[in-house]
């Protein structure tokens, strides 16, 4: 039992690393434009979404207790619910004095305090011109007004040591400024030499993971971009006792949920195999189904939590589990593959020259030497459709051999596949795999590009094939995608064996950072969903993800009992 437990450490700690690589995956760009010039922008591993209900303005803290505030006045403050452009900002500072209120307005502003209404003092509340009405109002912490802003009148602030600093609270207890991507616009007046004056901030505190800000460093003459955990530091000289126009924008990149991500890249097939039948979801709604042998089973880690299982255990009369798309409904895929109508005629692809696939994988060993699983072929027969892409796996030394399983990626040759071996990770865990094909049709004995991506990252590519034998070539793909197995509907070999999740076809060739971005929308964001996933590790009793002491002494209290037959207390965590 105390190797049992000392693994189980291990294996969470490992775990763990895994998760932060996850957590990497978000991130939030911050660029910083002065006088409507570009001056720079900072990236930061994590997303901005901070639903705090205070954005303060001229100090760090909040209203009861400020400090390093600014010195200086701040006028025509902005904050707007997406990210301006490079050319918004342009138009912004080009508009000048006179047109700057209508440009501002124009661009429909969430927050835009002008500091014209008289009462803009302390304890009052500003007038929002903005689009969200009176934005739960804004309170004025010791702030006096200038007649000689920007346009009109300006917030004065006078920053001071102790908490006592000015500053302008907005209030936002519906978390309205809580956005991934937002632009916060303002013009600043200041000669402040010292300290770390805050031009805004929406938490209040200094880097909090998913808030945003920004502080002008006065004795570097920079600019610090607050957000992601991270602050990023541009110079710029603005405490030269001249007015500014600052416009600081916040980009997130936080993935969607994952079914989100892979709409976004109009699939022309998505089996997400969630219902009793495998319904296409893409716009196309092509018609599939699946044999007896295989079943839409709940299963721990699945996205949406089933997925196909295909057994092939069941070899037989061709009756191994095994899905399949027809291809010969909707007339729009139709195309004809010039210099081979001789052999095939008219002929169907789900998608016209570039093709990926993409899907979720869990197996384990189970061929022998020199067997094949097809995992998907289009559309399934060796030697009548010889240049449909297909994707198997191979044991050429046994599971016990000295060469671990490979894929065999085919597609493009003539009459037979050599295919192109790849590793392939056969453990029992869920991994994301894409295949690309880029074809190069303006010579039909030109190259094609293949890519094999693993968990987000590229794996394997190859090019060039051979072109006498015309494996630039993807079609003809007829009638019939098949998932698990090779063959057609009637009778199946090669058979894969193990479980298949989200399977979705793309016309075209996917880009590395959206496959990126697919494999992070699927990963855990927190402990919670780890476990109901059932993605959590043996050792971790309490279920939070971490092992420690209180782990330790549920396993003193309860080996005992989950070592008596019929015992007590033994659940998953064991």
């Amino acid at each position: 039992m105390r190797y049992r437990f000392e693994l189980s450490i291990m294996i969470v700690m490992l775990f763990g690393l895994s998760l932060a690589g996850v957590a990497s995956a978000d991130s939030v760009t911050k660029t910083l434009y002065i006088d409507g010039n570009k001056v720079g922008a900072s990236t930061t591993a994590s997303a901005i979404s901070f639903p705090y209900p205070r954005l303060t303005i001229g100090a760090e803290g909040n209203r009861w207790y400020r400090y390093n505030g600014l010195v200086g006045q701040i006028d025509e403050f902005a904050v707007y619910g997406r990210v301006l452009t490079d050319a918004n900002v342009a138009a912004h500072y080009s508009a000048g004095a006179g047109g700057y209120v209508a440009a501002v307005t124009a661009s429909n502003p969430l927050l835009y305090l002008r500091f014209e209404d008289a009462n803009s003092s302390e304890g009052s509340k500003a007038a929002n011109s903005g689009s969200v009405a009176d934005m739960n109002s804004t309170y004025i912490g010791a702030v006096a007004q200038d007649a000689t802003g920007y346009i009109g009148k300006a917030a004065i602030l006078h920053g001071a040591a102790g908490g006592t600093g000015d500053c302008i609270d907005v209030c936002d207890i519906t978390g309205t400024l809580s956005l991934t991507d937002i632009s916060v616009e303002f013009w600043v007046k200041t000669t402040q030499t010292s300290d770390y004056p805050r031009l805004f901030q929406h938490n209040g505190a200094d880097t909090e993971e998913r808030s945003y800000g920004a502080m002008y460093v006065a004795e570097t003459n920079s600019v610090g971009l607050i957000g992601g955990g991270h602050t990023g530091y541009l110079n710029s000289v603005i405490n030269n006792g001249a007015w500014h126009h600052v416009v600081v924008t916040f980009h997130s990149l936080q993935p969607g949920p994952y079914a989100a991500e892979v709409m976004a890249d109009d699939p022309c097939v998505y089996l997400k195999f969630d219902n009793p039948l495998p319904v296409d979801s893409s716009a196309n709604h092509y018609w599939a189904n699946y044999t007896t042998n295989a079943k839409i089973r709940p299963v721990g880690g699945a996205i949406g939590g089933k997925a196909l299982y295909c057994d092939n255990s069941i070899t037989a009369g061709g009756v191994a589990g095994r899905a399949y798309v027809w291809n010969n409904y909707g007339g729009t895929n139709f195309r004809e593959f010039p210099g081979w109508t001789d052999y095939w005629g008219d002929a169907y692809a789900l998608a016209p020259g570039d093709i990926t696939f993409e899907f979720w994988m869990k197996s384990t060993p189970e061929l022998k030497s020199e067997q094949y699983a097809m995992i998907f072929q289009q559309i399934g027969q060796w030697t009548r459709e010889a240049n449909a892409p297909a994707l198997g796996l191979y044991y050429p030394d046994g599971v016990n051999g000295p060469t671990p399983p490979v894929f065999r990626i085919c597609a493009g040759s003539h009459w037979w596949y050599p295919g192109y071996p790849a590793p392939a990770p056969v453990d029992g865990l869920w991994h994301q795999i894409v295949v690309t094909y880029d074809e190069n049709e303006v010579d039909p004995g030109g190259s094609m590009d293949l890519q094999l991506y693993v968990d987000g990252s590229l794996s394997y590519a190859a090019t060039n094939f051979q072109p006498d034998t015309h494996e630039a070539m993807l079609g003809p793909e007829f009638y019939t995608l098949m998932i698990g197995a090779e063959g057609n509907v009637g009778w199946a070999y090669n058979t894969f064996g193990g479980y298949i999740d989200e399977f979705a076809v793309y016309s075209g060739v996917l880009s590395a950072e959206r496959i990126a971005m697919h494999y992070a929308a699927w990963q855990p964001k927190d402990c919670a969903d780890v476990w109901a996933r059932g993605l959590g590790m043996k050792g971790d009793f309490n279920q939070d993800c971490v092992v420690d002491i209180y782990d330790y002494a549920i396993f003193a209290t309860e080996w005992r009992t989950c070592n008596t037959p019929g015992g007590a207390g033994c659940g998953q965590n064991w």
